[in-house]
């Protein structure tokens, strides 16, 4: 069966930054050969609907509206995304269906069909990604982000996309523990939950603790 006729999963892995050096860490990047490629700024709206609880589901219904920065030059852009419920675990596998607007104005049209279906805005999240490529073989590409999220801090995800289930899923686990040997001198603290999921549990927090 063709790459193009399967439904890709991603296999991703979340690393809070919090108590390391940005500099250094970046340096590290440059000597194991990743390759920066843009900056981007997201936007990220995320939908539920009364009938079907994506908390509860696992899964997931986004709108992103992102700003891709190249030297001089800078695009907009709009996307939806649906990410199905975690496989396994370990790390974070799921299957994710992403679709491409022609401009942001069609993302806000779409926003509106939505809400006019039932759906609800839950809460958006705002990040600045920095982004690199490393290139393990001729068929595998492996992206690393280091994000900069709004009211949670810095992250790191690798990730890639595979297009099969079983052994490839199982040979992207091993490259994505093998980058982290090599990032980490101690093995890292891997966060299963979304941004949005965090940035959540956060508000309730500060709820409960009387902050505004």
């Amino acid at each position: 069966m063709k790459k193009e006729n399967l439904e890709p999963i991603e296999v991703e892995v979340k690393i809070p930054l919090s108590d390391i050096n940005l500099e250094e860490f970046i340096s590290k990047l440059k000597q194991l050969h990743y390759l920066y490629k843009h900056v981007i700024e997201e936007y990220d709206e995320y939908f539920n609907v009364p009938y079907r609880d994506f908390m509860k589901t696992d899964e997931a219904l986004r709108i992103r509206f992102l700003t891709c920065k190249r030297k001089d030059t800078s695009m907009k852009q709009a996307e939806i995304t649906y990410k199905g419920p975690k496989i396994g675990n370990e790390m974070k596998i799921r299957k994710e269906v992403t679709a491409t607007f022609k401009s942001p104005e069609d993302g806000h049209k779409m926003h509106e069909i939505l809400t006019s279906l039932g759906f609800k805005a839950v809460l958006p999240v705002k990040k600045k990604r920095t982004v690199y490529e490393k290139i393990i073989n001729e068929s595998t590409q492996i992206h690393l982000m280091v994000d900069e999220v709004d009211r949670l801090g810095n992250f790191l995800e690798i990730e890639l996309l595979i297009y099969g289930e079983g052994k490839d899923i199982e040979t992207a686990k091993k490259i994505i523990k093998n980058e982290l040997q090599q990032l980490f001198k101690e093995t890292p603290q891997e966060i299963r939950k979304s941004y949005l999921e965090l940035l959540l549990e956060k508000i309730e927090r500060e709820y409960k603790d009387g902050q505004p």
